[in-house]
């Protein structure tokens, strides 16, 4: 795991002073070591968090007669066999790293080498005989990767704050990229927070020569459904899938674990980690506010499976504490308040091992979220009488206000305030926070119409295709979306910024291939979830962990909201009136302190929006 970045200037030399500057912002995500190449107008930095071939494994790699150059985040996973295969057709390796396999791939197979990839990754290459930089992405987009072709160079990071550092960026908010935050609660690719930089959509591939840009796929989603395939032939299919998958993830030099929530996805994981590694270690963070709170379930599969458990517990004072912390290394703005835990996990995690194995991906692949039912619910209160659907609303907006995770007032208002629209609008504001009629009365007026874009343009641009009445569309939206745009960006962040490295099982390129290709009811049938998941794993996991419903990684910021953080969010959130409206923010804030609204979505991703300004652009 690394972090990665390169210049490419239009008219002079490299600024080798500046390339290290800009690479030593990621020092986080790479603290063993640094490299560089540099050759007249070009030059590629990276930051190294040696995981596999401590020794030999430094950055940046070379074909023999050094026309080649690679820098590259991330594990290729299938690197073993890989390299076989290429020395049987005469390349010469000098060192055990996956990542000379890139190097000698890429003679073989020119721009198509990813799709022989089995890795999370964002590489960059440079072939010198044909004066063309690459960059590609992972196929669930595990690994970010940031660009930006300005009138003098073009520039490229894994993170957004070391092409930040370059002198000549602007630092200007995009506003049709706030917009799209203010709903989604992060910044789809191709889109970013800053204008005139972008982010590599993933399962993508850039091309850079003489100047010239071409973007392509190298992966898309297939929704093709099998026909004809038996439960329990897929049953089968996927135990082999999972299997192999958490295999090849296992391969380390250096010591690692596995985040262990005590939900299903985490627990399956687990499982098979146990089939390879007999001495596994789990991690595990509990909170005081029982809500919120799922170590039971935790410490009940690590008994079951008999690892070495580790756990924590974070109290109010320690969660809020750490919240600088989280602006340092949130480079872009998430309003996604789980990645507060997750940095706690990773930090946590870190004093013993430097690669974790999770659960992500899960509930996309396999239909973990509540939202799947609400589809099939709202379908129905549709067809309902006016006057039932407006009496619904009125006494569902009637119930008392609860600061609890996932409380039932809450999801009733959430349901109400998306049943009655289209099917990916209805889906974005029951994820989200602000929807389109709230963001007119945020916007300043002055700001609004620049600020305004079609959402039509992100499910284009970043999904691909409109999503139509099957839950099955909307596994596969999750995917493109929440899964790669926040959780995987969460992930990143939270836990590079403590040097930890996380693998996802579940986001092996052939098990995603196959759960995607088996027939919806085989994941999410009336009211029952993950059904081909929990058939697998029947008997190899304790019951209560197949039979207690989705619970997230939550913290109890609606209740911090009226107490702790009161001040410092009316300070924040009032003190900003570049963009946004105070006085409608103030009534957001009054509503929520007197419990007549929940808003602590909404109050959320505006605090992190306005913190990250503060920060990044001060």
């Amino acid at each position: 795991m690394c972090g990665i970045c390169g210049i490419i200037n239009k008219k002079e030399k490299i600024d080798s002073q500046l390339l290290e500057k800009i690479n030593n912002t990621m020092v986080h995500r790479g603290p063993d070591e640094e490299g560089y190449f540099i050759k007249e107008n070009i030059g590629l930095g990276m930051r190294r968090l040696s995981i596999i071939d401590l020794e030999t494994g430094k950055q940046p790699i070379s074909n023999e007669d050094k026309t080649v150059w690679v820098i590259f985040n991330g594990e290729i996973y299938n690197y073993v066999e890989l390299r076989k295969e290429l020395i049987k057709k005469g390349h010469k390796f000098s060192t055990k790293t996956d990542t000379e396999v890139i190097v000698h791939l890429y003679e073989e197979k020119k721009e198509n080498f990813p799709e022989y990839l089995n890795g999370m990754f964002a590489i960059a290459l440079w072939d010198n005989k044909e004066k063309k930089l690459i960059l590609t992405r992972d196929r669930a987009g595990e690994k970010p990767l940031y660009y930006g072709d300005l009138n003098n160079f073009f520039i490229f990071a894994s993170e957004l704050k070391a092409i930040l550092s370059h002198p000549q960026i602007v630092k200007e908010i995009d506003l049709k990229s706030l917009n799209l935050y203010l709903t989604l609660e992060y910044v789809p690719s191709p889109w970013c927070i800053i204008k005139g930089i972008k982010k590599l959509p993933p399962g993508h591939t850039l091309v850079l020569k003489e100047n010239k840009i071409r973007i392509f796929p190298y992966w898309k989603i297939k929704r093709e459904i099998r026909k004809g395939i038996k439960l329990g032939e897929a049953i089968e299919i996927l135990e082999d899938l999972i299997s192999e998958s958490v295999r090849i993830r296992l391969r380390s030099d250096v010591p690692l674990g596995i985040f262990l929530s005590g939900g299903i996805d985490s627990s399956t994981i687990t499982y098979f980690a146990k089939k390879y590694i007999q001495d596994v270690k789990t991690f595990n963070i509990a909170f005081t506010e029982k809500s919120f709170d799922e170590s039971f379930y935790a410490k009940k599969t690590a008994k079951f499976l008999d690892t070495e458990h580790y756990e924590e517990i974070f109290d109010e004072g320690k969660m809020l504490n750490v919240l600088p912390e989280v602006f340092e290394f949130l480079d872009e703005p998430l309003g996604d308040v789980s990645i507060l835990p997750t940095y706690l996990l990773s930090k946590f995690t870190r004093n013993f091992v430097k690669v974790a194995l999770g659960g992500d991906g899960g509930d996309e692949l396999f239909g973990g979220y509540p939202t799947y039912f609400a589809h099939k619910i709202s379908q129905i209160y549709k067809l309902l009488p006016s006057f039932v659907r407006n009496f619904t609303k009125f006494i569902g907006n009637k119930l008392p206000v609860s600061h609890a995770n996932f409380s039932f007032d809450f999801k009733v208002k959430k349901f109400l305030e998306g049943a009655e629209e289209n099917g990916w609008k209805k889906h974005i504001y029951w994820m989200g926070s602000f929807n389109f009629e709230d963001k007119e009365k945020l916007f300043k007026k002055d700001i609004l119409e620049d600020a305004k874009i079609e959402f039509e343009e992100f499910i284009e641009k970043t999904v691909g295709f409109y999503p139509g009445q099957d839950i099955q569309d909307y596994l596969n939206f999750d995917f493109k979306t929440y899964l790669s745009e926040d959780v995987l960006f969460k992930v990143d962040r939270a836990s590079m910024g403590v040097s930890l490295e996380v693998r996802a099982p579940f986001l092996d390129h052939k098990l995603i291939e196959f759960v995607q290709s088996l027939p919806e009811r085989f994941k999410v049938e009336g009211w029952k979830t993950k059904i081909i998941l929990k058939k697998l794993m029947r008997g190899k996991i304790p019951d209560k962990i197949i039979k207690r419903g989705k619970k997230g990684f939550g913290i109890p910021v609606a209740k911090w909201i009226r107490g702790k953080l009161n001040s410092l969010f009316r300070e924040v959130l009032l003190s900003d009136n570049e963009f946004f409206s105070t006085s409608y923010i103030g009534n957001l804030i009054k509503e929520h302190e007197e419990k007549i609204k929940d808003h602590r979505k909404k109050l959320w991703t505006l605090f992190v929006f306005i913190k990250w300004k503060q920060k990044y652009l001060s």
